[in-house]
């Protein structure tokens, strides 16, 4: 019988910002017992990338088993002639299922998937609010959703993919809501699957539900001992807009709310990571 495979990746998740791997604040009870029922890996790197959103190349590297030069450009598709791991598996009778991000091209989802929905093509957005499609078996996903980005000042619109919004309810309760109905949708079938599930957290924006931020007090968080006020030389990036998302000079107490937000959202996908555990 061939087994089922479940890919659970998340987005800017550090490898020590898990209670398993000995952070004294961050709670990931789910993850933990991942790591003690199987394997973790302590010297796994990512190989860098090739543009700032390291999530596009590492994506394509990861779906075909290339390294950083060998994908298409920085990864934003899979050209035809690399076979990601859910082309591979349908040839072998899978059904292969999706849900969440996907930041390497509409094309290379529709070879990889015969199955998804609620289905993230781009970087980042609202979290409660995210521009999604329905699982689209023509393999288009032309579907648009206008947005205006500066109401109060301009008529001017964006069209983002998206055939519907989540609505106010939180993209990692939409995934991983998605993924749930889909393993018990297929408890009855013979037929082996893979669910790939990619969270859009704990990137930012990070607004976790209010529930998880009660959990981590900006006051209790610790700060970083390299904390510093200013970058100590000049990268050729300090005006890009990962820099900008906190004041110049940097501030200690709005370093610690930055940190305290980032454990919320972990937090939160780790109890995600709980309901698949049940579900499976």
């Amino acid at each position: 019988m061939k087994s089922n495979v479940l890919l659970f990746v998340c987005d800017d998740l550090r490898w020590n910002a898990l209670s398993g791997m000995g952070h004294p604040e961050v709670k990931t009870p789910h993850i933990d017992q991942l790591m003690t029922d199987g394997a973790s890996f302590t010297r796994c790197y990512m190989p860098g990338g090739s543009d700032g959103a390291v999530c596009m190349p590492s994506r394509a590297m990861l779906h075909t088993g290339r390294s950083l030069f060998e994908i298409d450009r920085e990864g934003q598709e899979i050209p035809e002639g690399h076979t990601s791991i859910g082309q591979h598996l349908q040839l072998h009778g899978y059904n292969c299922f999706h849900t969440g991000k996907w930041h390497n091209g509409v094309a290379s989802f529709a070879r990889s998937f015969n199955d998804g929905d609620e289905i993230f093509f781009g970087g980042m957005g609202d979290q409660y609010n995210m521009p999604l499609h329905r699982f689209d078996p023509s393999g288009r996903y032309e579907s648009r959703i206008a947005r205006a980005p500066d109401a109060f000042h301009s008529k001017e619109l964006e069209f983002q993919s998206g055939d519907h919004t989540s609505d106010g309810k939180h993209a990692t309760d939409v995934f991983i809501d998605a993924a749930d109905s889909y393993i018990r949708r297929r408890q009855d079938s013979d037929t082996p699957f893979l669910l790939s599930i990619a969270l859009t957290a704990p990137h930012d924006p990070r607004t976790a539900p209010p529930n998880f931020h009660e959990q981590y007090n900006p006051e209790d968080t610790t700060l970083p001992e390299n904390f510093l006020a200013y970058h100590p030389h000049q990268t050729g990036a300090l005006n890009s807009r990962d820099e900008n998302l906190a004041s110049h000079p940097r501030k200690p107490e709005e370093i610690k709310e930055h940190i305290a937000d980032y454990h919320a959202m972990i937090a939160h996908l780790d109890e995600g990571l709980g309901k698949l555990s049940q579900a499976l």
